[in-house]
């Protein structure tokens, strides 16, 4: 069983987020709340 953790911009906010897909065969989602704010 292989593991995986595509990223993607799931709940359509512009954002990464994670969906981590476990050994037992569970997805495991992870939203992005950070906030992007420009380099100084």
């Amino acid at each position: 069983m292989w593991e995986f953790s595509p990223t993607c911009d799931i709940d359509g906010d512009g954002d990464l987020d994670l969906v981590v897909g476990e050994k037992n065969g569970t997805l495991k989602y992870y939203q992005n709340t950070a906030l992007l704010l420009p380099c100084l």
